[in-house]
C-alpha cells in the first residue's frame, strides 16, 4: 500500500501539532497555551508530525509475511484529538453538585490520528513525501541515506468538521474505582441515545468517542458516523494555576 502523491508530493500536507495532554485539545506548531484548557504546552503538550491523509494507492499480493500477518492483528495505536474554533462554541455547566461541564461547538474539527502499528517497537510510520510509498524501518534507512532523500518519520491523521458536544466527567468522583469504565461509558450512552431520540437523529449520524487524556492509545469508536454529529468525553480534567 502506498499514499496517494500529488504532483510536487506530499511535503505540502505535512504539519507540526500540539496535542495536549491534559484535554486532548488540538494546537497549533506556534501556540504556546491550549486554546482548550490553557496548560502551557511547553509542559502539558506533545509535538506530533502529522501527514493528512487523502488517499491511498494499492496493489495486489499474493502472501503476506507472519511478521506482517502479527502487526495486522495487533491493530493500530489510534488517537481522538479536536479543535475548537472560538465561534460557534458555547458552554453550559449541568448538575451543579457533581461538575459536569458541557461544551458544544457547531463546527468542531476532530482528528483521528493513527499513529502506527501497536506491536511495532517504533512509532509512527516511514513515508517517502515524492512518491507516496510506506517504508519498513530498514527501507527508510536505506533510502534516507541517499542523496535527496524525502523519507519522513509521520503519524497519519484524518480531519472532519462536524457538530460536536465535549462532556467532561472528571466531576464524577462516585465512580472511581472498580467499575469506573462502565458507569461512564453507560452515561455517554444514555446521553447519545436520549440525543438521538430528542432530535429524531439515526444511530449512525451521532458518532461516540472517549477522548482519555494522558493515554496516548486509548480511544473508543463503537459506530463510525455517516453523519456530521459527535459525542466526546473524557476522564480526567486539568485546573491550570
Amino acid at each position: 500500500m502506498a499514499l496517494y502523491a500529488p504532483p510536487g508530493g506530499l511535503r505540502s500536507r505535512l504539519a507540526q501539532v500540539w496535542v495536549c495532554t491534559a484535554c486532548r485539545h488540538l494546537a497549533q506548531r506556534e501556540k504556546e497555551v491550549c486554546p482548550g484548557c490553557g496548560a502551557s504546552l511547553a509542559e502539558r503538550g506533545e509535538l506530533l508530525q502529522v501527514l493528512d491523509l487523502v488517499g491511498v494507492r494499492t496493489k495486489r499480493r499474493e502472501r503476506i509475511t507472519a511478521n506482517e500477518e502479527e502487526r495486522f492483528r495487533g491493530g493500530y495505536r489510534l488517537e481522538v484529538a479536536y479543535e475548537f474554533s472560538g465561534q460557534g462554541r458555547r458552554g453550559a455547566v449541568v448538575l451543579e453538585e457533581l461538575r459536569l461541564p458541557l461544551v458544544y461547538a457547531s463546527s468542531a474539527r476532530v482528528h483521528r490520528i493513527n499513529r502506527g502499528h501497536r506491536r511495532s517497537q517504533s512509532e509512527g510510520f516511514y513515508v517517502d513525501l515524492e512518491g507516496g510509498d510506506l517504508l519498513s524501518e530498514e527501507e527508510a534507512r536505506k533510502r534516507s541515506g541517499e542523496p535527496g532523500s524525502a523519507v519522513e518519520r509521520v503519524a497519519l491523521r484524518v480531519q472532519t468538521t462536524q457538530n460536536a458536544l465535549l462532556l467532561d466527567l472528571s466531576g464524577l468522583r462516585e465512580a472511581e474505582g472498580k467499575g469506573e469504565g462502565d458507569v461512564l461509558l453507560s452515561l455517554a450512552f444514555a446521553l447519545k441515545r436520549g440525543m438521538e431520540a430528542h432530535f429524531g437523529v439515526e444511530e449512525s449520524e451521532l458518532d461516540l468517542v472517549e477522548v482519555a487524556p494522558g493515554a496516548s492509545s486509548t480511544s473508543r469508536t463503537p459506530r463510525e458516523a455517516s453523519g456530521s454529529s459527535g459525542v466526546s468525553w473524557r476522564r480526567k480534567g486539568f485546573s491550570p494555576r
